[in-house]
């Protein structure tokens, strides 16, 4: 019996530690953001919806995305996408962005706008 539970906590030890190691070569590339339109539209242009996917095993904080021509033009809601400056916006106002937890919003503007995922500070348990 003993035996067993040695056997048992060896896999669960090495099990943990191929997955930290998977996780901690996470990287902003696995930050995905797929942009769709909507089909509804107003004075200020087509509204769009966004999804912002991790697909890293950890969690990312401070997602900053290249957001270029981004404005005040721009209606959305500031706590999902807010520019910081030189072209640049953060998202989920820096909260993490969990693994099977998508963050989902709306923005409308005159135009797509290409979100790009630039930087993220990964957290791993």
């Amino acid at each position: 019996m003993a035996s067993i539970i040695k056997v048992l906590s060896f896999f669960l030890v090495v099990a943990f530690l191929v997955e930290g190691g998977t996780a901690y070569n996470c990287k902003t590339s696995d930050i995905i953001l797929r942009q769709n339109p909507t089909g509804r539209s107003g004075p200020k242009g087509a509204e769009y919806s966004v999804e912002v996917v991790n697909n890293c095993a950890c969690s990312q904080f401070n997602l900053i995305v290249a957001c270029h021509g981004f404005n005040s033009n721009t209606h959305v809601d500031q706590r999902w996408l807010k520019p910081v400056g030189g072209g640049n916006c953060i998202v989920n106002s820096g909260y993490a962005i969990i693994r099977g937890f998508n963050i989902g919003f709306f923005y409308v503007g005159p135009t797509k706008f290409s979100l790009t995922p630039k930087k993220s500070d990964v957290r791993c348990p």
